[in-house]
C-alpha cells in the first residue's frame, strides 16, 4: 500500500530552492545526441553518403564519450553503410567561404538525425560505453592575452572565442559554462589567478558552480606562428595538463575540449553487458503519492546503468525495486548522484535470521539459510540447517529529491487508495 502525505504548509521551503540552486549545475540534459550536420556540395547520393559517414562519426563520439571511437572494427564496418542508421534527413542552402579564393560561394548543410536504438545497439556491439544524456557541466576559466590586455574571456568580453569554444563542446556534447564574472568572482579570483594557473583558489571560486569538472587555461596573443595556449583540467583532485598550437581558434581550442569530454565520459559513461543476475536491491523512502511513483519508475527505466527495474514492495515508509545492472554499482551511485532525483541515505543492512520449527516431524526453515541434507553411509539424513548463508544483495537506500529534507507539518497521514 502506498501512503499519501497532505501537507498544508511546506515547511523549509526556502532552505530546499538554496540547495537545489546550489546544485543546479551539477547535471545538464544535452539534446540532440543523434542528430548531426556535414557541409556539403550538392544534393547528389554521393554527397549525401559522404556527409552521413561525417554525421554518423560525430553522432557515435558523442554518444559514446571516447574521441577513438571510430578506431573500433564495428564502428568502421557501419561507417561504410551509415543509411540503414538514419531516421530522417535533409538539406538546406547556404553560403560558405572558399578556403582558397576567401570569396562566399554556394554549399548545401545536410541535416541527419540518426536511430537512436540503432545507435546504441552498434556502440554496444563494439563494446564501447553509452554516455547518458544528462552529463556533468564543464567550468571553464579562461584568459586572453591580446592589444587590450589580459582579460577574463565570456560573451562580452571575447565573444568570437567564446562561441567557437561552445561549437567545439556541442560537438562533442558536453555542457560547458563560464564564470558569471559578477563582484563575487572578482573578489575570489582575478585574470592574473588565472593566467598563473593557481589552482586552489580557482577551485574555491568554482564551488558555487558545482561543474562537473573545471577547465582553466590561457590563450597567448597570435603571432606569425599562429597561436599557443596552455591548459589544466581538474577533475576529482586529479589535474591533467595540456598545451596546444594551431593556426585558428578552433585548432588550440578543439583538443582541450577533446580531453575534458573524454575525462568526463570515462567516469560517468557505462559500458553495458551485466548479467541477468547482476542485480542489486534499491529502497527509496519518500515516496508519497502515485505521481511520486510513476515518476520514480520513469527515471529509473531510462537510466542507462540499468538493464530492468522490478518493484519488489510497496511499505509505509519506502519502496523497493530489484535492480538489473548494465554497468556496476559504483557507476550507477555516480549517475544517481549526478542526477540528484535520488539523495544517498545512510544505509541498513538487513540482519540474517532463522526460524525453526517442526511440523508433522519435519523441520521447517525460515529466513536467509541454506537447508542441506547431507549423506551418511548411503543414507539421507534428516534435513538440517546449515551455518552456511545465502549470499547478501547488495542494497542501496535512497530518499525521493521531491520530499526530502521537507517536514511533516500534520503526524496525520491519509492513507491512498491501493495500487
Amino acid at each position: 500500500m502506498l501512503l499519501k502525505r497532505i501537507r498544508s504548509i511546506w515547511v523549509g521551503v526556502a532552505g530546499l530552492i538554496a540547495l537545489l540552486l546550489a546544485t543546479s549545475a551539477a547535471a545538464v540534459e544535452v539534446k540532440d545526441l543523434y542528430k548531426a550536420t556535414a557541409v556539403v556540395a550538392d544534393r547528389s547520393d554521393a554527397s549525401l553518403r559522404h556527409g552521413s559517414q561525417e554525421a554518423l562519426a560525430e553522432v557515435v563520439i558523442r554518444v559514446c564519450g571516447d574521441s577513438t571511437a571510430l578506431e573500433s572494427y564495428d564502428i568502421r564496418q557501419a561507417m561504410g553503410n551509415p543509411s540503414r542508421f538514419i531516421e530522417q534527413y535533409g538539406f538546406d542552402r547556404i553560403t560558405q567561404e572558399n578556403p582558397e579564393t576567401g570569396l562566399p560561394e554556394p554549399a548545401f548543410e545536410l541535416k541527419v538525425i540518426f536511430n537512436a536504438r540503432g545507435i546504441n545497439q552498434l556502440i554496444r556491439r563494439a563494446g564501447l560505453p553509452i554516455w547518458a544524456s544528462n552529463r556533468a557541466e564543464l567550468l571553464v576559466w579562461l584568459v586572453t592575452d591580446d592589444e587590450n590586455g589580459r582579460r577574463l574571456v565570456n560573451a562580452d568580453t571575447a565573444p568570437e572565442l567564446v562561441a567557437s569554444i561552445q561549437e567545439q563542446a556541442q560537438r562533442r556534447g558536453l555542457p560547458i559554462a563560464f564564470p558569471l564574472n559578477d563582484l563575487q568572482d572578482q573578489l575570489a579570483v582575478t585574470p592574473g589567478d588565472v593566467w598563473g594557473m593557481f589552482m586552489d583558489r580557482i577551485q574555491t571560486a568554482s564551488e558555487r558552480y558545482a561543474p562537473g569538472a573545471v577547465l582553466v587555461g590561457k590563450v597567448y596573443a597570435p603571432s606569425v606562428e599562429g597561436r599557443l595556449a596552455n591548459w589544466s583540467l581538474m577533475l576529482d583532485n586529479q589535474q591533467d595538463m595540456l598545451e596546444s598550437r594551431g593556426l585558428e581558434l578552433t585548432e588550440v581550442i578543439t583538443p582541450a575540449i577533446e580531453l575534458s569530454a573524454d575525462k568526463l565520459a570515462s567516469k560517468y559513461a557505462v559500458t553495458l553487458g551485466g548479467g541477468d543476475t547482476d542485480f542489486v536491491w534499491l529502497n527509496v523512502q519518500g515516496v508519497e503519492t502515485l505521481t511520486d511513483f510513476a515518476q520514480l519508475t520513469a527515471y529509473l527505466e531510462k537510466l542507462v546503468a540499468i538493464r530492468q527495474a522490478d518493484m519488489g514492495q510497496l511499505q509505509e515508509d519506502q519502496t523497493r525495486f530489484r535492480l538489473y545492472l548494465e554497468s556496476n554499482i559504483e557507476n550507477l551511485k555516480q549517475l544517481l548522484a549526478l542526477d540528484k532525483k535520488l539523495i544517498e541515505v545512510p544505509n541498513q543492512q538487513p540482519t540474517l535470521s532463522v526460524s525453526l520449527s517442526a511440523v508433522d516431524d519435519q523441520t521447517v526453515i525460515e529466513g536467509d539459510a541454506i537447508a542441506t541434507q547431507p549423506q551418511v553411509e548411503g543414507e539421507i539424513a534428516p534435513l538440517i540447517p546449515s551455518l552456511e548463508v545465502l549470499t547478501q544483495i547488495p542494497e542501496l537506500s535512497y530518499h525521493w529529491h521531491r520530499t526530502y529534507n521537507q517536514p511533516l507539518q500534520s503526524d496525520q497521514p491519509i492513507q491512498s487508495p491501493e495500487i
